[in-house]
């Protein structure tokens, strides 16, 4: 069984452990956001900020690209079969591990 697929009793709902993980990831990635900002701010350099928020940005473009991708090394055959599933197919947990270390 996936440990994805499993879900978490919260009063007298249920709920799914990927959704808790999700909201989880939003949460530290906007506490460490605010920890940038606050560290830009607090030197009063404007510079600071602008470096942090692009480096954000990179990395998420990075990692989206990576992610969406990753079929194509995954997934070669199906890609070669069908072209265009390029573009609807996810990268999976192969193409997450991927996107995280690059």
């Amino acid at each position: 069984m996936n440990w994805l697929s499993g879900s978490i009793p919260i009063g007298r709902l249920s709920a799914p452990i990927w959704v808790l993980s999700a909201f989880a990831a939003l949460a530290v990635s906007y506490i460490i956001g605010l920890v940038i900002a606050g560290r830009a701010n607090a030197e009063g350099d404007q510079d600071n900020r602008k470096i942090a928020s692009d480096m954000l940005l990179s990395v998420f473009t990075t990692f989206l690209l990576v992610w969406k991708i990753s079929p194509l090394v995954f997934r070669f055959s199906l890609i070669v079969d069908e072209p265009l599933s390029l573009l609807y197919l996810p990268g999976g947990i192969a193409g997450t591990i991927a996107g995280i270390l690059a």
